[in-house]
Formats: structure tokens, C-alpha cells, sequence
């Protein structure tokens, strides 16, 4: 058997199997009892999510690509979509809706057992299906997951703090010690640095030969972007306050209609994992509450960072140029990754890869500054722009996951750019495209503002 035959299905097994294992690991945070909960209103329980990682594996690779006969379909059905609530409303099971936790754990195994079993007789040099050239439906599974990985980790600041095993109550700090904040390098608390980014081009998309990639990202597309300056990093706690001490959220002048809408409907008076306490202010973080990390980059929706904007006389960037920012050079060439062609290392070039929980003070990374000396682009924090979501040109729905990105392109929904402490080292792949809608404030999503030069 060739070499490059076991390379690629050991490569995908062990993906597959680390994958695993990060979301096996949120949910032993989670008490047995809580996983009934619903930690987001617009999601679904946890319980769903437990059956959801296996029922989507189940159904592209078991079901439609192996052709694997089903052995328990109501799972398969139960367990197939998640949800994307642009117009309000609600889900209103209740936990006796779901089925026990025995039940789907069994279902997990049974999967995963069947799915191990396919890719050990996968032989990428006769692929008996489509999906399998180069190993396709494994690499969307793979991905799948780890998208999961961090939006499962946005619930995290939302659940009561007895909702976690007592090993991640007592022990909040499962991350590295904090960062020194880098303000030395990206301008003080009262003087953001402004960096000057020259006029140049920028890459949006990869090539369709270049490997895998999913449909959205699928169709080079070269954009000219005008001069521009751009904050040396992200937007802080401490910047936000005042903003909000300055009646910032009262205010209709830093609002759109749709955006004050939506604030006032949900009584949207700061960042929602913000608490106002009679000592002050404080946060809420993955697994503990603590007083209002002034260094830290603001979590806020895209219509609070929008309202930011407008109070300082800015605006938010577009999608292409924070590409721009982050890959690109005064020479005209781009960058593999915003700091160079090393290959990242979250110790160094940023706060990504599950090495975290929460985010670090900004600035903190200065092995990760981008060609300009822009902080934190990688990391930390995705980063709204005001681009709406929309294909590239040549755009092709993926014919294994069609519901990917085609149902979002709706003009509801927003690129983000970037990377969260939750993000995984393989979505830092230059042609990566993310997106939400403006009003869902769980994100892990910082900002920085822009100007014309």
C-alpha cells in the first residue's frame, strides 16, 4: 500500500480522534444534571449538542457516503439540525423532550465505532465515492467538530456556575497566568495607536485546487483596498466603560433603527457578560466571575461595536481590509499568517487553540503583530467588520453539506475575521471566512475601529 495512503488515513484518524477529544472535554466540565439546560435561549439544551456531533458524522460518512444502514433514525432525525433564529423566535422544548443520557452516550459509541471502522477501510488511491477524494466528508467532519468545540465553549459564560463538575469550579485558571498587557507597543488606555496601512491588495478565498476548503472560501477573489488607517488593537474593557458611563446605550444618535430596536426589545443596556455590582463592575468568564478586566478586549454584538463606532467619529472596518491588516505587506506580497510563514504556536503568536479559556489583555502577543505592527489579529477574539455575508465569486454550494453557507447569504448576517482563545490552529488558514448575525451578542468577538486615510 503506497505510502501517501496510510499518511492521509492516519492523519485523518488522528485529527478525527483530537477533535474528539476536545469536545468530549467540555462536556466532562458540564454536571450530569445540567446538561439538560439551555445555556443560550436561541440554542439548543446540551443534551442536543452531545447527539449532534455524532448524528452529523452519522449521516454525511455512516449514512451518505458509506451507505451504512441506520440503527436508530429518530436519532439520526433528532440530532441532524441545529438552529439559526434570525427571526426571533424561540425553542420551547422542555428536558423531558430529550432522551436519556444513556441513550445517546450509547448512540455516541455505536457511531463512532461505525465511523472508525469506515476510515480504516478508506483507500484514498480508489476513493469508492465521491466524498472520499482526498478525503472530504473526514475532513468536513473533522472541521465540523471543532467549529463546535468553540461555539459549545460560548455557552460556558452563560451557565450557572454550579452547572460545572466541581474540578472546573475550584480551578478557573486552566489556562496560562495573564498576559503583561502590550500598551507599550499599541498605544496607551487613553491613546489607541493608529496604524497607517497603505493602499494594496487583498486576497479573499483559495484557489479550488489548493486543498480543502469550504465552499464559501472556494474561488480566489483579489480586492483592491484604498489606503487606510487601523487601530493598533482591539478595542478594551477600559474603553468600553466610559462609552457606557457617557450614556452611550442611551443615546439614539450612535444607533441605527434596527440596532436600537434591538436593544430596546431585549433591554440591552451593556455587554452582556458584564455585571453591575455595588463595588463596581465585573465580569463573567468560562468559569468564574471577577472584577471587570479592564485590559481585556470588550465581547460585544456587532450593533454595540457599531454604536462604539459612531461615538468616537469611526467606523468598523470591512472583511477585506482586515485581510488587508493581517496578511498583507508594504511590499504588496501577503503573509501565510499574519506574523509570517511560521507555523502557529499559541504559546507565541496569539491566544487561539484551546490553549485558553478566556481572552488575554490585549496587545499581549507581540510575536503575532502583523507586516504593519497590528496586534492580536489572530487570536484573542474575532473581530466584526460591516461587510454583509456573501459569496465569492463562481460561488458552488458543497454537494455534502449544501446547508452550509448558501443559507445565510440573506443580508442578515455579518463577516467576522480572526480567531477566539477557541478557535483551532487549522481555521487560521488565510482563506478562513466566518460570520453571525449582528444582534447575537454570545460570540467570542472583539473590534477595533478604522478610518479613511
Amino acid at each position: 500500500m503506497p505510502a501517501t495512503t496510510l499518511d492521509l488515513r492516519s492523519d485523518l484518524a488522528r485529527r478525527l480522534s483530537q477533535a474528539r477529544a476536545r469536545t468530549d472535554r467540555f462536556f466532562g466540565l458540564i454536571a450530569e444534571s445540567s446538561l439538560y439546560e439551555r445555556a443560550i435561549p436561541e440554542r439548543h439544551r446540551l443534551v442536543f449538542y452531545l447527539g449532534h456531533l455524532e448524528a452529523f458524522d452519522w449521516n454525511l460518512v455512516g449514512r451518505e457516503v458509506f451507505d451504512l444502514p441506520s440503527f436508530a433514525p429518530e436519532f439520526d432525525h433528532l440530532f441532524a439540525f441545529g438552529i439559526d433564529p434570525v427571526d426571533g423566535a424561540l425553542p420551547s422544548d422542555v428536558p423531558a423532550d430529550w432522551p436519556s443520557l444513556t441513550s445517546v452516550r450509547a448512540y455516541r459509541d455505536q457511531v463512532r465505532a461505525q465511523i472508525d471502522a469506515a476510515l480504516a477501510r478508506f483507500d484514498p488511491n480508489a476513493p469508492a465515492h465521491e466524498g472520499l477524494e482526498n478525503g472530504h466528508v473526514f475532513q468536513i467532519a473533522i472541521e465540523h467538530r471543532l467549529m463546535h468545540a468553540e461555539t459549545l465553549a460560548y455557552m460556558l459564560p452563560h451557565l450557572p456556575l454550579e452547572s460545572f463538575e466541581p474540578a472546573a469550579r475550584v480551578r478557573p485558571d486552566v489556562q496560562p497566568g495573564p498576559l503583561e498587557p502590550g500598551y507599550g507597543r499599541t498605544g496607551g488606555p487613553g491613546a489607541v495607536r493608529r496604524v497607517a496601512i497603505p493602499a494594496g491588495r487583498a486576497t479573499l478565498g483559495m484557489p479550488r485546487t489548493a486543498g480543502f476548503g469550504w465552499d464559501n472560501e472556494l474561488g480566489e477573489q483579489v480586492v483592491d483596498v484604498p489606503a487606510f488607517t487601523i487601530d493598533a488593537r482591539n478595542v478594551t474593557n477600559r474603553e468600553f466603560l466610559t462609552f457606557v458611563r457617557a450614556g452611550g446605550y442611551d443615546d439614539p444618535r450612535w444607533w441605527s433603527a434596527e440596532d436600537r430596536a434591538w436593544k430596546d426589545e431585549h433591554g440591552v443596556t451593556h455587554p452582556i457578560l458584564w455585571r453591575k455590582r455595588a463595588d463596581g463592575w465585573w465580569q463573567r468568564a468560562s468559569f468564574v466571575e471577577l472584577p471587570l478586566p479592564l485590559d481585556w478586549p470588550v465581547q460585544v454584538s456587532l450593533a454595540e461595536a457599531r454604536a462604539f463606532a459612531r461615538w468616537k467619529g469611526r467606523r468598523l472596518p470591512s472583511e477585506a481590509e482586515l485581510q488587508r491588516a493581517t496578511y498583507g505587506t508594504r511590499t504588496g506580497g501577503e503573509r501565510k499568517y499574519a506574523w509570517g510563514d511560521e507555523a502557529p504556536d499559541a504559546l507565541v503568536h496569539g491566544n487561539f487553540d484551546f490553549l485558553r479559556w478566556d481572552p488575554a489583555p490585549v496587545g499581549g502577543y507581540p510575536e503575532g503583530d502583523s507586516a504593519f505592527g497590528v496586534a492580536d489579529l489572530t487570536g484573542n477574539g474575532w473581530e466584526w467588520t460591516d461587510t454583509v455575508w456573501a459569496p465569492l465569486p463562481g460561488f458552488e454550494r458543497d454537494p455534502f453539506y449544501p446547508g452550509y453557507s448558501e443559507p445565510f447569504f440573506d443580508g442578515k448576517h455579518f463577516v467576522i475575521h480572526g480567531a477566539s482563545a477557541q478557535t483551532d490552529r487549522v481555521f487560521l488558514r488565510r482563506s478562513f471566512r466566518n460570520w453571525f448575525q449582528p444582534h447575537y451578542p454570545y460570540v467570542f468577538a472583539a473590534f477595533r475601529c478604522v478610518d479613511h486615510a
